[in-house]
């Protein structure tokens, strides 16, 4: 049980912030080589106490386990490094690397092949593929993220902003207000970045003054979506296999979509742990802040 434990927390760790804002002050600024191997070091820890205590649970070995869920989470912190980088579908790139990793650490648990699935996020949903011993490729819809853009894209003074969703791999809406401290939100998948209401309607590039720290949550937000890919696959998904392939009727529905409601039992860090504190603020803020 004490394995298990540490498990569920360090995956809780890597839930990412699908309700909080990010604050227009500052950002700390970017740490040096010793930060970013600490936060590759964290990273392929987690991977590796992920993979092997599920694998000892099921009495298999731990430590191999633990070296290849470890390789995978090195991987997980590749594509969110790839993730924050400024150039076109630099998003997008980081979310597929990051679910490699990710895939390669459940693979693991589950007693498969390294990359005998992949579990491949783009946009609203997820590409399922599987390499063997039967090739297959399967869709589904993510319902949580559907439901969460559905939302936004109704709200008044917002707008999807298309060329900024396909560089990151997710649904990015421009939300114009005033009056308010966030720059960037993520909802389940979905980010948002605030404008001021007096640049509606303005061409891209806006104003330096705007721009910069706009582009700078951007990066921020991307990692969160990369740390909410991460605990979905490897917390809230096995659940959610669990309890809806127990019947053939809900079997059908799963095949086609992920709910993606389980996933809500991980906001409920958000509530204990002061924003300042939280281990995926910091990690999102250090990466976003890495000189480009």
């Amino acid at each position: 049980m004490r394995v298990l434990r540490a498990l569920i927390g360090g995956v809780l760790i890597c839930a990412g912030a699908p309700l909080a804002g990010q604050s227009a002050a500052p950002p700390p600024a970017a740490g040096g080589w010793e930060e970013e191997a600490s936060t590759l070091t964290i990273n392929a820890l987690l991977g590796g106490v992920a993979a092997g205590a599920v694998r000892a649970l099921r009495g298999g070995s731990f430590a191999d386990g633990f070296v290849r869920g470890a390789a995978g989470g090195a991987l997980v912190y590749a594509g969110k490094r790839v993730a924050v980088e400024r150039w076109y579908g630099a998003g997008l790139a980081g979310r597929e690397v990051a679910a490699v990793g990710t895939s390669i650490i459940r693979n693991t648990a589950d007693g498969r092949a390294l990359l005998e699935r992949l579990a491949l996020p783009l946009w609203i949903g997820r590409v399922y593929v599987t390499t063997g011993p039967r090739v297959s490729v399967q869709p589904r819809l993510d319902l949580a993220t559907t439901v969460s853009m559905a939302f936004q894209a109704f709200e008044p003074g917002s707008r999807l902003d298309v060329s900024r969703s396909v560089s990151a791999g997710a649904p990015v809406f421009v939300v114009y207000s005033s009056g308010q401290e966030w720059v960037g939100y993520q909802r389940a998948g979905v980010v948002l970045l605030r404008h001021p209401a007096e640049y509606r309607g303005m061409e891209d590039p806006i104003p330096e003054e705007v721009g910069i720290p706009l582009e700078r949550s951007a990066a921020h937000e991307r990692v969160h979506v990369l740390q909410v890919d991460q605990a979905f696959l490897l917390f809230a998904a096995p659940i959610e296999d669990w309890l809806l392939d127990r019947s053939a009727a809900t079997a059908r529905i799963h095949r086609w979509v992920d709910l993606g409601v389980v996933t809500a039992a991980l906001y409920l860090p958000e509530l204990l742990i002061p924003y300042d504190r939280r281990p995926w603020e910091r990690e999102a803020d250090f990466m976003a802040a890495l000189p480009r």
